[in-house]
């Protein structure tokens, strides 16, 4: 299960996968 969340504070999204790896980058403030 892959989940995904969004840190508001500094506009970025965090991915964390089933293997455990997480992944996180930064949020476009262009696409909001």
């Amino acid at each position: 299960v892959t989940e995904m969340e969004y840190v508001e504070g500094d506009r970025y999204w965090v991915m964390t996968f089933s293997d455990g790896s997480e992944m996180s980058f930064r949020f476009m403030a262009e696409l909001v």
